[in-house]
């Protein structure tokens, strides 16, 4: 099992249920179990300080006041949790199978038993040590059957180890469990996807849809769906919707113009990638002498957009590239756009790679044209050589 396929399993994980901290809301997790234990310990100040801490971020913070805490109160497990979580989410693996171990040696009521179990499943599958990780997931479903996380995870460890028809026991089993969540619908969908099984994934993906119709998220991975299908009409309503009501996800906006061009809507594309380049400009070069040199090499950065104006005639034939100095060090994006500004034209990997490349475009008329290069949703920092030539 390659290191890429198991970081892409278990990252896709992590966006069916966006937060562990989210989950352990949900679940009544044990960062707030911990502060209602405050009144029977020493120090109960610390505890809470170090609860606030890691709902915020700031783990070295809560690693601090969970640490002083414990010298108090060396036998109350969720604070060995606690800081545990914490090692974990800093990337120390090592201290934090330390503290879940020591969680496990104190008394703890069956639900926090068994968030432990899953977070120490968590350490294992980083480990790869697929077989400890397992055992630890069932004994916490055992525990505590209402255990989502851990579902999840098992679903995809099952998933891993080439046993499906497990896997989709628990994530029929989430559905039941976390019925108003559409990412756990939508994630079935995805999982049938990985099986082969279109028709069962477009049934999860239009339920999802269907039942939860302001879910962005959802039309998102329907419309990637029905993309792949060819069905690119539909692909382009359902991201229209998702637009609409994530407006935040700069995105969104980069999809709907390489699914226009997918679809064959050249001038389109080209207006959306333009759009694009609007909506995450944070400063503009403009250089007027690069068809007199045929190539100049610039800076990217992210953010950053280049004008290169120049004049042409009907019927002139332009190509233009921009190719990354350092391989697949930027994602580089051209747009073709005429005096009045109105895109004719655009690219984002035909050059190869992430390199953006032009080629072959007749200009419509006589006139001063511009050539606006910038960064697509790739790598956006490092050098470029940017060509252009017309005949």
């Amino acid at each position: 099992m390659s290191m890429r396929l198991l970081f892409s399993l278990f990252l896709a994980a992590a966006l069916l249920l966006p937060a562990l901290t989210l989950v352990a809301q949900e679940q009544g997790g044990t960062t707030e179990e911990s502060v209602s234990l405050a009144s029977m310990v020493a120090l109960p100040e610390l505890l809470e300080r170090a609860a606030q801490a890691t709902r915020s971020g700031d783990q070295p913070q809560a690693i601090l006041d969970y640490s002083l805490f414990l010298l108090f109160n060396p036998t109350l497990g969720q604070a060995w949790h606690g800081r545990g979580l914490s090692y974990l989410q800093t990337g120390d693996l090592a201290r934090a199978m330390v503290d879940f171990d020591q969680a496990l040696e104190f008394s703890l009521a069956p639900r926090d038993q068994a968030a432990v179990l899953v977070d120490r499943a968590e350490g294992f599958l980083r480990q790869e040590r697929f077989g400890d990780a397992l055992a630890d997931l069932d004994n916490a479903i055992e525990l505590w059957p209402e255990e989502t996380y851990g579902r999840m995870l098992r679903a995809r460890l099952h998933e891993l180890e080439g046993r499906p028809g497990v896997a989709i026991e628990d994530y029929d089993e989430l559905l039941l469990l976390l019925p108003e969540r559409s990412d756990v619908l939508v994630e079935r969908g995805i999982f049938h996807l990985r099986l082969g099984d279109r028709e069962a994934a477009a049934r999860d993906f239009n339920e999802a849809v269907a039942l939860f119709p302001e879910d962005s998220y959802a039309r998102l991975e329907r419309a990637i769906f029905l993309t792949e299908a060819g069905e690119f009409e539909a692909a382009l309503a359902d991201i229209e919707v998702a637009m609409q009501l994530d407006t935040s996800n700069l995105g969104l906006y980069l999809f709907r113009a390489s699914l226009l061009g997918d679809s064959g809507a050249q001038q389109e594309s080209a207006a959306g990638y333009l759009q694009w380049l609007n909506k995450i400009r944070l400063d503009t070069i403009r250089q007027n002498d690069l068809l007199d040199q045929g190539d100049v090499t610039v800076s990217m950065a992210p953010g950053r957009s280049y004008i290169f104006s120049f004049e042409g005639k009907a019927g002139d034939t332009l190509t233009a590239s921009a190719t990354s100095l350092v391989s697949g060090e930027v994602d580089s994006l051209l747009v073709l756009t005429d005096a009045a500004g109105a895109a004719l034209v655009a690219d984002d990997d035909g050059g190869g790679g992430l390199d953006a490349r032009i080629e072959g475009y007749v200009l419509p008329a006589d006139g001063a044209y511009r050539l606006i290069l910038g960064h697509a949703g790739g790598p956006s920092e490092g050098p470029l050589r940017v060509t252009l030539s017309l005949i």
